[in-house]
């Protein structure tokens, strides 16, 4: 299972197609990743929510 921090550290590297030095995270866009089990959720500034099953490639 991937942890909470994982999962930040790759938030931190999708980078702003117009800023392409700051990350999602660096603006602010990315507020808070929650985990429920398989779930994650990665909750945004605008309300926008990504709900992703986590599955693992080995």
């Amino acid at each position: 299972m991937i942890s909470k921090e994982k999962i930040w550290d790759l938030m931190n590297q999708v980078m702003d197609p117009e800023v392409p030095v700051l990350s999602v995270v660096d603006l602010g866009i990315v507020r808070d990743v929650r985990m429920q089990g398989e779930k994650v959720e990665v909750m945004s500034r605008r309300l926008i929510q990504a709900v992703l099953p986590w599955t693992s490639s080995g």
